[in-house]
């Protein structure tokens, strides 16, 4: 069975590089392209982290909801 690659596709890498924030005051710009890469790695963990606690926070709710129209 082949191993499949989790890396991102060389062309979408290089369009988030280039599409980079150039004067934002949260991130800062990086020049170099292997440098880029980390932060972006984590500022993307932290998005998908944020996305399942805020999914997770609905389904706690429904649940309630839920079990008070029974």
């Amino acid at each position: 069975m082949a191993k499949k690659s989790h890396r991102i596709p060389i062309v979408s890498a290089l369009w988030i590089y280039l599409n980079q924030p150039l004067l934002s005051p949260h991130t800062r710009f990086i020049l170099n392209p292997l440098k880029f890469t980390l932060p972006y790695k984590i500022r993307l963990l932290e998005r998908c982290l944020a996305k399942d606690c805020e999914v997770e926070e609905i389904r706690q709710e429904l649940e309630l909801c839920w079990q008070k129209s029974k």
